[in-house]
């Protein structure tokens, strides 16, 4: 009979370590897929400023045209600072976006470190508990 107990016991301690692993594994698959998603994100709101920036290049471009003011001098400066601006706000997004990814990632390994503590104790108090269960 107390054999069976503890057989029991080893089986719903083991049970509860595999679960404890894998919400550990299922976190950080989760940071993980968060972390491809801002990437992601950070990619189409690459692609949606360049759009905006060639829109309004073109804009200024079509406007001096209809009027027909020549497009060098000013003009070509205005779209160069465009130009510029948009560059570096591109730059400040991409290592944004690079860090909140790599922010995310290193929250699923912390995630699934802790899930492999939170089992090695689950492991430690069962045997502890199984001990003095099951010991004397």
């Amino acid at each position: 009979m107390q054999f069976a107990a503890l057989a029991l016991f080893a089986a719903g301690t083991g049970a509860q370590i595999k679960a404890q692993q894998n919400a550990g594994k299922a976190a950080q698959i989760e940071y993980k897929q968060r972390a491809q998603q801002e990437v992601d994100a950070g990619r189409d709101r690459e692609i949606d400023r360049r759009r905006r920036l060639m829109s309004a290049l073109s804009s200024q471009n079509a406007e001096a045209g209809a009027l027909g003011i020549d497009t060098s001098g000013s003009r070509t400066a205005l779209a160069l600072t465009d130009a510029r601006m948009a560059s570096r706000d591109s730059l400040t997004d991409r290592a944004m976006t690079n860090r909140r990814a790599t922010m995310l990632i290193s929250a699923g390994r912390e995630a699934r470190n802790q899930a492999n503590l939170q089992s090695g104790a689950t492991l430690l108090d069962s045997v502890s508990t199984g001990y003095q269960a099951f010991g004397k």
